[in-house]
């Protein structure tokens, strides 16, 4: 028995340091292939073949690449990956990428002019733009009428650009007609867009009959179109 005892003694041990042997070549084996051991290198920043170089000489794959307009000038390179940077993988996986697309370019609709001001406002932001400056300006169009963009109608811009208008205030410049005679300076007046009153001069003034005198609002500046 005690030969027996010695003799099973010995296989158990010579089955656990086997056994410890496998363990230690199959770990070995694993750690040599890098199975489980490959730290996730970071490729944000770079250019896609860049990054596809790098994944690969780290014994990873590339998976997805998808792109995303960023509004920045970085065409082409990597914002985002998964798995993170830092990351243990198996030999072989894939690291997803999100590349730039850069800056994403829009037209300035056409049909601006004639619109009013919300009207305006309401197509720019269908293309994906702003509404910038709002400039009045002296004109006979109704108020708050579009009169011009800029830039123009069909510029090519940044998406999220800010587009000024030019919009029409109604306020039309009096014509000068101080000794003109009446019924062609009512004539003059009413061709840019006034109402005409006339009245006699009190005292009468001798050699002016039928002359214009004086007139308000003054000739050369602004009245809303169709004021009198």
């Amino acid at each position: 028995p005690r030969r027996r005892r010695g003799v099973a003694y010995a296989a158990l041990a010579a089955a656990t340091i086997a056994v410890f042997v496998v363990a230690l070549i199959v770990a070995r084996s694993l750690l040599s292939s890098g199975s489980g051991d490959l730290n996730t290198p970071n490729v944000v920043g770079q250019a896609l073949a860049d990054a596809e170089s790098t994944l690969r000489a780290q014994g990873l794959t590339v998976g997805a690449v998808t792109y995303r307009y960023t509004g920045q000038n970085n065409k082409g390179q990597v914002i985002d990956q998964d798995p993170l940077a830092g990351l243990l993988l198996r030999k072989g996986q894939a690291v997803n990428l999100v590349v730039s697309n850069g800056v994403q370019f829009v037209t300035v609709p056409g049909g601006l002019v004639g619109l009013t001001e919300n009207q305006a406002k309401t197509a720019l932001a269908g293309a994906g733009l702003k509404v910038g400056k709002v400039i009045a300006k002296n004109s006979d169009a109704p108020a708050g009428q579009v009169l011009s963009s800029s830039p123009d109608a069909g510029t090519s811009v940044p998406r999220n650009s800010k587009v000024s208008l030019v919009v029409s205030n109604a306020q039309v410049k009096v014509p000068k007609v101080i000794n003109d005679p009446a019924s062609e300076a009512a004539a003059i007046l009413q061709q840019a867009g006034f109402t005409v009153k006339t009245s006699d001069a009190t005292p009468y003034v001798k050699g002016k009959d039928g002359l214009v005198l004086s007139q308000s609002p003054s000739g050369g500046t602004y009245a809303p179109n169709g004021s009198t």
